[in-house]
């Protein structure tokens, strides 16, 4: 996916805590709620970037994020569909 996804860990008061390096894991589950695939990345200064995420098949999906070292709970995004791409050529 282009461009990458980005988490930011957050304080209760919603501020980055740039100290945070934990793992931060980001499941993509699709409308129906089974789980797709799942990434996991280091926080850096309280942001995991994943920048290795593809999803091929056309559909609505959600990520939900989590980080398990800290204690936070889970965090849903907002759905997002991919559509399908225009064929490349035709078969006789």
């Amino acid at each position: 996916m282009s461009p990458a996804v980005v988490v930011d860990v957050e304080s209760a008061n919603g501020q980055t805590v740039s100290t945070d390096d934990s793992n931060v894991t980001l499941t993509l589950r699709n409308a129906s709620g089974a789980i797709v695939a799942t990434y996991t990345e280091q926080a850096v200064g309280g942001v995991a970037t994943f920048a290795d995420i593809s999803q091929t098949g056309a559909g609505t999906y959600t990520f939900v994020a989590s980080d398990s070292t800290d204690g936070l709970g889970q965090q849903v995004s907002n759905s997002f569909t991919v559509a399908a791409g225009p064929s490349e050529q035709l078969a006789c």
